[in-house]
């Protein structure tokens, strides 16, 4: 049974050089900066059974590879019973929460808590749920719904303002023009076709 407050962080693959250090394989669900600098020990499964083991040596290699030396292995022979076993740790750092932001701004959001929240602006009140955020450089957008038509909202601090996790509300300023470009797209056709005639006259 794994010990108590051990993560499995991945498998030893094969031994290296003559001094009897292991390379292991990092699981791919492990992030690397949740791994402790130098642990004092770890744990091997062998034989179906956890086996401490005190830690010489633990190098992060790229890609996804962990270098080490334990404790009373000091030759490929003695490696041999390791290999292919389990490799635990103590103590893994929690996953970091990273915050979504673009050109330097924290939004103080994940993407995946927009869907489905409610668009408010400051004049006109709830204007629409939001679907979904596109990450497209250099400028990202909000999309959000009104009657069953998209409309897009660029992620900049001039129209993008406060949100509220408790409420899923999400505090906007859409700029002039914006509703009307979307929901009435045919409305400024009339304004060019009478311009361009009376540029002729």
């Amino acid at each position: 049974m794994l010990p108590s407050g051990s993560t499995i962080i991945g498998r030893i693959e094969k031994t290296h050089g003559l001094q009897g250090m292991l390379i292991a394989h990092l699981d791919p669900s492990v992030q690397p900066n949740r791994l402790p600098r130098n642990p004092a020990h770890c744990w091997v499964e062998m034989g179906g059974r956890w086996t401490p083991f005190r830690c010489l040596e633990f190098q992060l290699r790229i890609p996804n590879g962990l270098l080490i030396k334990l404790e009373n292995i000091y030759n490929p022979e003695q490696g041999q019973p390791l290999l292919h076993g389990a490799l635990a740790l103590e103590n893994l750092q929690e996953t970091p929460q990273v915050g979504y932001s673009t050109n330097g701004i924290d939004w103080g959001f994940e993407p995946e808590a927009l869907r489905e929240a409610t668009l408010m602006d400051s004049v006109l009140g709830p204007v629409g749920k939001i679907v979904r955020l596109h990450h497209r450089p250099p400028q990202d957008f909000l999309e959000f719904i009104v009657g069953t038509q998209s409309v897009y909202l660029p992620m900049v601090p001039e129209f993008v303002k406060n949100w509220h996790a408790a409420t899923k509300q999400l505090d906007c300023h859409l700029p002039d023009g914006l509703l009307d470009l979307y929901l009435n797209p045919q409305s400024a056709a009339p304004e060019v076709q009478h311009q361009e005639n009376h540029d002729k006259d």
